[in-house]
């Protein structure tokens, strides 16, 4: 039995329509479509509609709802559930991503999650730097050292004590407020330099917060090849959701097309990824 296809992808250039970007998702073999993040505040003037791609997953931004709260996090969270609903009934989206980094709280979260569950959809949060979270497991355990890239070690080292501290303390307390959460899974956004520890990372994460891991952010242009190598960690570490970023033009890692029209080779081998590991 074939096992579950979670690998999707997010197209970042503005001037793509949805359904041109849902076009080529398809034509590139993903499962899953990561929509244009949708502004809560602007929904009622969002052309968005619910389309016949239905494996996709949407992002709701809700910073302009409410003024920014810099010090005390007191939201009123029933304000923001009947747009909640609207946009996930209309767009019925697989998973739906919380980003609120000015007022986000573990009532917010819930807020989506009991929505979520009432429409069948699954929810998660903003990701969550590797980077960071790389940094943090290493402050706690050296055992983790090795997991490092150059840029991390470097602030591990010495001369970087607060700022690594106040990395570490910040990534622990937003765990612990996910893991409290009825979000369903932990999001982790891929930034560092390399992808050998991806698995080890994912599996320590799930651990500590008896949550799955999911990866709404796999983005890092290490070279053409980084898409395939994630991919597969991202199967062997059983992510439910695994979205890599390609952009029309930009670094060749995330390069849909060359200058000539034809597949860029970060794109020809996410192709050729899909075809050998899932029919269609």
């Amino acid at each position: 039995m074939e096992a579950p296809n979670p690998i999707g992808i997010a197209i970042s250039n503005a001037d793509l329509s949805h359904t041109d970007k849902v076009a080529i998702g398809s034509t590139l073999g993903a499962h899953y479509f990561l929509l244009a993040p949708i502004d809560a505040a602007a929904w009622k003037h969002s052309s968005l509609l619910r389309t016949d791609y239905q494996n996709y997953c949407a992002t709701i931004t809700n910073a302009g709802m409410q003024p920014v709260i810099a010090i005390t996090p007191t939201v009123d969270h029933v304000d923001c559930a009947p747009t909640y609903t609207d946009i996930v009934v209309t767009c019925a989206p697989s998973l739906v991503v919380l980003r609120t980094p000015e007022t986000e709280t573990r009532d917010h979260l819930n807020t989506l999650a009991r929505i979520c569950h009432s429409n069948r959809a699954r929810s998660t949060h903003a990701p969550i730097d590797s980077s960071d979270i790389a940094i943090m497991l290493a402050s706690d355990d050296q055992t983790f050292a090795d997991i490092l890239d150059p840029t991390e070690r470097r602030i591990m080292s010495s001369a970087f004590t607060e700022k690594r501290t106040a990395i570490a303390e910040r990534t622990a307390s937003y765990l612990d407020m996910v893991q409290q959460s009825d979000v369903d899974f932990v999001n982790i956004g891929w930034n560092s330099q390399t992808d050998e520890h991806f698995e080890r990372i994912v599996r320590e994460i799930a651990a500590r917060t008896g949550k799955p891991v999911v990866s709404t952010a796999l983005a890092r242009p290490i070279d053409e090849y980084c898409a395939e190598r994630l991919m597969k960690s991202a199967l062997k570490a059983g992510l439910p959701y695994a979205i890599w970023y390609f952009s029309v033009e930009g670094p060749r890692a995330y390069s849909l097309k060359r200058p000539d029209g034809t597949l860029g080779k970060s794109a020809s081998l996410f192709t050729h990824f899909m075809r050998r590991h899932f029919t269609h």
